[in-house]
């Protein structure tokens, strides 16, 4: 067994450069597949496996970096929180999730350079396994319910019912899928000899579109429709992307309710319980507001349901009152309603830093592709709700908190030699 060396570490063995590729895939596919944490909404179950094989290969001089700098920031934050407002909180809930917070994102940003000096091989092997096993089950979930009859309920195309594979939800898939979904329609060389080949285009489409049809899987190919656009600097994949996702908008009436609904927030509408996702996110935007008018540092770490006496939407009653409380049904409303203009900031310090560099890098990295898929999943996840402590969204605010508090990820500065063309 290898000794823990910090601050350096040592050379990773082949076993443990399997686990951090497993674990990094675990944290894309294993969305779900948790357990309630006070104050959020959930704890992915093999996190803390994430936390032992860090421990185990130690730390680095740039982790020790990372772990000093926002640990100092964070708890300083916490501290100006606590002087400038009152506000009802549990400080064991409060510290204990600054803790989980903080290792897990220093955690993370070390597994991902032990994936990164392996070429992301691991990390390839696991999300090809991993996204096999999730369309089988859709497959079967799908077979089963058409061979036994039953009634697909909230089906979005007749006839066919939704699964959702490793998912809770429809909208899940797409939040999983979200970094392949990106390096299939931005980077389709990239996806295709590493994630399993053309066919895996069309395969991920069916999982997102067809076997788990959601607003949030529409929205999330338009938005990466419109990144290859960046990446390409020519028209021609909005001509032949678009009017796929335009036709899924418009020929179903329910993606069509909630994206108009989430434009215009038209609350008359979605009052008479039209579209509850809509009125759910609605109530998580007047709380995030309403944190940037009175606490413009936040409320504090798990502690975004401080906020509800502000929301007129919670007001309607149940179950308004008592739906996504802990997360605002979007990541971005979770963090500027517990770090105030702190996480406005680095949202749009990710948004500034992600499309910089898919417009102005013409021969990035694979690992700069990468990081860029996993901030592309931390973005999108303004639009529905997520976790600080799960999913891929999960990575990729851990890389863009490693790149604040330790300047550039090394891959920006090393060979642009691209593994494939756009």
């Amino acid at each position: 067994m290898p000794r823990i060396t910090i601050p350096y570490g040592l050379k990773t063995t082949y076993l443990q450069r399997m686990l951090a590729g497993f674990l990094l895939a675990a944290t894309i596919y294993l969305y779900d597949i948790a357990v309630p944490l006070p104050g959020s909404s959930v704890l992915a179950i093999h996190l803390p496996l994430i936390v032992a094989l860090f421990f185990l290969v130690g730390m680095k001089r740039k982790n020790v970096f990372f772990l000093i700098n926002i640990s100092i920031f964070l708890l300083v934050f916490n501290l100006i929180q606590s002087v400038f407002y009152s506000i009802p909180s549990s400080p064991l809930r409060m510290y204990s999730g600054l803790f989980l917070f903080i290792t897990l994102m220093v955690c993370t940003a070390r597994l991902w350079d032990i994936s990164k000096d392996h070429g992301h091989q691991q990390l390839f092997l696991f999300c090809r396994w991993f996204f096999r096993l999730h369309l089988a089950i859709q497959i079967c979930g799908t077979v089963l319910v058409l061979v036994t009859g039953q009634i697909a309920q909230g089906a979005y195309i007749p006839g066919l019912p939704r699964t959702f594979g490793f998912a809770g939800e429809s909208s899940h898939v797409g939040m999983i899928l979200a970094p392949l979904i990106f390096l299939s329609v931005a980077y389709p060389s990239i996806f295709s000899k590493y994630v399993g080949g053309k066919i895996s285009h069309v395969l991920l489409f069916i999982s997102v579109f067809f076997l788990a049809a959601s607003a949030t899987g529409v929205a999330i190919y338009g938005l990466a429709f419109l990144c290859r656009l960046f990446v390409r600097r020519s028209i021609l994949p909005l001509l032949f992307g678009m009017p796929i996702v335009i036709v899924m908008v418009f020929m179903i009436p329910q993606i069509y309710d909630r994206i108009t609904g989430v434009i215009t927030l038209d609350l008359d509408t979605v009052s008479r319980g039209d579209n509850l996702s809509v009125l759910v996110f609605a109530k998580g935007a007047e709380m995030a507001i309403s944190a940037l008018e009175y606490y413009p540092f936040g409320v504090g770490m798990l502690n975004f349901q401080a906020l509800l006496p502000y929301s007129l939407v919670a007001k309607l009653g149940p179950p308004l009152d008592t739906l996504n409380n802990f997360d605002g049904s979007s990541l971005l409303f979770k963090g500027v309603g517990e770090f105030g203009y702190a996480f406005l900031l680095l949202y749009l310090l990710s948004l500034w830093k992600f499309f910089r560099s898919i417009a102005i890098e013409r021969t990035p990295s694979l690992d700069m592709i990468l990081q860029n898929g996993f901030i592309f999943s931390f973005l999108i996840a303004a639009l529905r709700g997520a976790s600080y402590f799960t999913g891929p969204a999960m990575v990729g605010l851990s890389l863009m908190l490693y790149t604040v508090f330790t300047r550039s990820p090394a891959s920006q500065h090393t060979s642009r030699s691209m593994l494939g063309n756009p």
